[in-house]
């Protein structure tokens, strides 16, 4: 058992059960800090885009602090539901506040950092336009959301509507390559 703390949700992974289960992380302390402080400085104008509803895009709303993670479980499990992509991790339910995902190997550690960019960049280019990979870069450069399921790459952390669009338009691309031998990730790091 492993527990890794992520922005909006703790993953806890049980690799003998053959399953990642993910909670939801609900700040009511960063809430009320930030109300607290536009209260202080008597802000009325920012009152507006503290409550707008835009969950992903403004990280300091009162919906991203209280919903993010709740709603990456469940855009997680539909997207599972609604789609057959050999690329992602199969959810295989979710109940908003703590959902459970198929566990998957991970990469070697040597691919957590930027080695991983520095392999994905290439392959990209031929796959994904790089202004779309850079609107959500944060996910497809990162090894720690990836794993090996069945020897295939699998994207474990896909909850985002960014990373959903990106899966929607390339998706068939990514689900027809062998991205483990485009990618090198049979092969130790290079040093």
């Amino acid at each position: 058992m492993q527990i890794h703390k992520g922005t909006t949700r703790t993953v806890i992974t049980f690799p003998s059960l053959g399953i990642v289960v993910k909670f939801a992380h609900i700040k009511l302390g960063r809430v009320l800090k930030n109300i607290l402080y536009n209260l202080r400085r008597g802000r009325r104008a920012s009152w507006k885009h503290f409550f707008e509803r835009k969950v992903f895009y403004s990280y300091n709303t009162i919906w991203y602090h209280l919903l993010c993670g709740i709603c990456s479980n469940h855009f997680e499990w539909k997207y599972t539901l609604k789609s057959n992509r050999s690329f992602i991790t199969p959810t295989y339910f979710s109940l908003g506040i703590v959902s459970v995902m198929k566990y998957v190997h991970p990469l070697p550690k040597e691919l957590n950092g930027l080695e991983f960019g520095k392999r994905t960049a290439g392959i990209v280019q031929v796959l994904i336009s790089e202004d779309t990979y850079f609107k959500d870069a944060h996910h497809l450069c990162i090894g720690r959301n990836f794993g090996l399921l069945h020897g295939r790459l699998v994207i474990c952390d896909y909850g985002g509507p960014r990373t959903q669009a990106i899966l929607r338009e390339y998706g068939d691309r990514l689900d027809s390559l062998d991205l483990v031998k485009q990618l090198n990730l049979d092969k130790p790091p290079r040093r």
